[in-house]
């Protein structure tokens, strides 16, 4: 929403040399992204459900504009070499983009798609810490009694991208995860 202002910031930063990264879910206008890719050391990508439909029900918007926006991504870094370096994450949530033909049909997508150009895709583990500020701001959350996801499974979730037709070298998970017993 304020792609010039950010553009003309990160031109200052690599103007300093200072490491810029923008962080989006591509549901952006193509031209934003043309303005800000130029500056961008490292771009994070969000791809939450691989289903449009799925994709409408849990985020209010279709994920069409998504894909097409990072198949955009790519061309530039094939023809510009911008931005620099490109990294997926999705988001784990349970009960939503926590299955398996997710994480394959994803997985199928970067390694039909992206392959070469993605240099790690980040499985994110679902955090509630947000509950509270929700219970504050007299809101319902969907998730409010979700858990935190075990480490078996996202280590579980994990396996399965590492096998779904890409670079199992570029699958990684992150955050916190309850404790489980020994």
């Amino acid at each position: 929403m304020q792609s010039r202002f950010n553009a003309a910031f990160l031109k200052a930063l690599k103007e300093r040399q200072i490491h810029t990264a923008v962080d989006t879910c591509g549901q952006c206008s193509r031209k934003s992204l043309a303005d800000l890719l130029p500056y961008t050391d490292l771009l994070l990508y969000d791809i939450k459900e691989i289903h449009p439909e799925k994709h409408q029900k849990y985020t209010g918007s279709g994920n069409e504009k998504i894909f097409d926006n990072l198949i955009y991504v790519r061309d530039c870094m094939k023809s510009k070499g911008y931005p620099g370096e490109l990294w997926i994450r999705t988001p784990i949530i349970p009960g939503a983009t926590d299955t398996e033909a997710n994480i394959r049909g994803i997985g199928h997508f970067i390694g039909s798609n992206l392959n070469g150009f993605v240099s790690r895709w980040d499985l994110c583990a679902f955090n509630n810490l947000c509950k509270d500020k929700y219970l504050r701001l007299d809101l319902d959350w969907d998730y409010k009694d979700c858990e935190l996801l075990s480490i078996s499974f996202m280590q579980k979730i994990a396996s399965i991208a590492k096998t779904s037709s890409l670079k199992p070298e570029i699958v990684h998970w992150s955050g916190s995860t309850k404790l489980e017993e020994m």
